[in-house]
């Protein structure tokens, strides 16, 4: 994609002369205009890579037209230049308050303005190069955390299922457990993140039943007291196997 480079001049040979020196550089598009308003509302729908205006026009000057221009592009890295005859310190102060980033001195230096023109493009490639690469790391941080969280939800479930499918009487009741606690989760007002993370830790509650005799767990009858003993040891060692884990 070429690189758009606004020119806004009033004077038609300051235009065009502006207009060839960029053309003279590789992969980019010069778009002239001879009013400030018609350069303000090109770049309200447009992509703007780089701004080059006089500062002496009839309507806005240069530096007003910088100053409205950064509202409009909304990009700091858009590098933006202003040309005048005036070599005044006041008039650069301005320039460079108002977002400008660079001034040049007329009469136009073919050699030196081209240099500038270059120099200004390729810094803003490196930005939208960088731009691009963060938003690319940020996509693949995002896709790998998804997939990280499903295995740790897939993780929970199958430790759920494990311990449940060991108690045949009681292990039904592990999804209504999750259930009832997201539903009391968002009755308390939490944040529905935290409301995800209680459904899934829920079913957690019975794991060290896995630890537990078989002829105890499944037992049909009325436990005696020392395998009510040994069954109230299943809190345990569900701490035991989680407390060093984060899911």
């Amino acid at each position: 994609m070429k690189n758009s480079v606004l020119i806004v001049d009033d004077q038609s040979t300051g235009r065009m002369i502006l207009a060839e020196i960029v053309r003279s550089i590789d992969n980019v598009e010069a778009i002239t205009f001879d009013t400030p308003e018609a350069a303000l509302d090109y770049a309200r729908t447009h992509r703007v890579d780089m701004v080059i205006t006089d500062y002496q026009m009839p309507t806005m000057n240069g530096v007003e037209l910088v100053r409205e221009l950064r509202k409009v592009v909304n990009d700091d890295t858009v590098p933006m230049v202003l040309i005048t005859v005036d070599k005044q310190s006041e008039v650069r102060y301005q320039a460079l308050n108002s977002g400008a980033i660079d001034f040049l001195i007329r009469p136009i230096d073919r050699i030196e303005y081209r240099q500038r023109f270059m120099n200004l493009l390729a810094l803003r490639r490196h930005e939208i190069e960088s731009a691009n690469r963060n938003k690319w790391l940020e996509e693949k941080v995002q896709v790998a955390t998804h997939e990280l969280r499903r295995r740790e939800v897939d993780t929970l479930f199958r430790l759920s299922r494990a311990a449940e499918s060991r108690d045949k009487v009681t292990g039904m009741h592990l999804p209504r457990m999750a259930k009832y606690s997201a539903l009391i989760a968002r009755g308390y007002g939490l944040p529905v993140d935290h409301q995800e993370a209680i459904e899934l830790a829920a079913p957690m509650h019975d794991l060290g039943k896995i630890g537990i005799p078989d002829r105890i767990l499944q037992s049909a009858n009325n436990l005696s007291y020392e395998d009510m003993e040994v069954m109230k040891t299943h809190t345990v060692l569900g701490y035991e196997l989680l407390k060093d884990k984060r899911f």
